[in-house]
């Protein structure tokens, strides 16, 4: 997880225009969301588009499916969770054994706080609330720091009927800063753009190469292709206290391990159908990732 720590970096993209923020809605059908997503190496890029479609009901609430692809011009999608809205301007989700937790609180004002299920980082402060103009109409902005003000650090930014600047909808059962790895691109609503990031041309990147991740922490994981087993490991950090997370070729998140005390970890070609994976080794600290193939 990163938290971006220069606001000046926020504020180059801002358009500040205060005035009459309207209100259509965020989780509508025939939208699709696209986002950018930086590998951690910071060598590969892909492209997540996310799209509402159908609902399902748990605990009596009904909450609208969330689906996700890595295809430009997505055929197979990937359920990925679900979430509901209310009247107060605030998202829920709910994804399968965890339980309901705030997604978004577009009722906030500049100062209040609430609780958002970040990664590691439960509290969000709004500590600029302003407007902005996206195609003619004026959209709610919150700002969102793990700080209280007078705090800078900016770990969020939350637009009314859009969603996170950085992760668009999110899909997982945690929310969780995107910061300078994911970025929205464009919110399209059957075909018509509702928004387009100013930074970028296009609505769709992708590069992914197959080398192994280089860091500081030396973590690797080998060999690569999987062909039996394989080894995460460290040459000069201990991966106590780290949740490693496998993600398949559709951004589904197919498999959440708690690693404790040890130097290395073995992952097993056979719990994996044949394909291209992502890791991410989320520590306190920081977030590793990288990528394998498992023949």
């Amino acid at each position: 997880m990163k938290t971006l720590s220069c606001l000046s970096a926020i504020l180059f993209i801002m358009f500040l225009l205060p005035n009459k923020i309207t209100a259509q809605g965020l989780l509508k059908e025939n939208r699709i969301w696209s986002v950018l997503v930086h590998s951690f190496s910071g060598n590969d890029y892909f492209t997540y588009q996310y799209k509402v479609e159908g609902t399902f009901t748990y605990a009596g609430k009904t909450y609208k499916k969330i689906w996700r692809s890595t295809e430009e011009t997505p055929v197979n999608w990937g359920y990925c969770g679900g979430l509901r809205d209310n009247d107060s301007g605030q998202i829920f989700s709910y994804f399968s054994g965890h339980s309901e937790v705030l997604w978004f609180d577009f009722n906030l004002k500049q100062g209040d706080s609430t609780t958002v299920l970040y990664f590691f980082q439960p509290n969000a402060y709004a500590i600029i609330v302003d407007s902005i103009n996206i195609n003619g109409e004026y959209k709610k902005r919150i700002f969102i720091s793990h700080s209280p003000p007078p705090s800078t650090d900016i770990c969020d930014i939350w637009i009314k009927d859009i969603g996170s600047y950085f992760t668009g909808l999110s899909c997982d059962h945690y929310q969780y800063s995107g910061g300078p790895f994911d970025t929205l691109l464009c919110v399209n609503d059957s075909g018509v753009p509702a928004y387009h990031n100013p930074m970028y041309t296009g609505c769709y990147f992708s590069y992914i190469g197959i080398n192994e991740i280089s860091n500081e922490w030396n973590i690797s994981l080998t060999p690569n292709p999987v062909s039996d087993l394989a080894v995460f490991s460290s040459t000069n950090h201990n991966l106590g206290q780290c949740n490693i997370e496998i993600i398949n070729q559709i951004g589904i998140t197919v498999k959440r391990i708690s690693v404790n005390d040890l130097n290395q970890f073995i992952l097993s070609k056979s719990d994996y159908a044949p394909g291209l994976y992502f890791y991410r080794l989320r520590f306190i600290s920081t977030t590793i990732g990288g990528k394998f193939i498992v023949q």
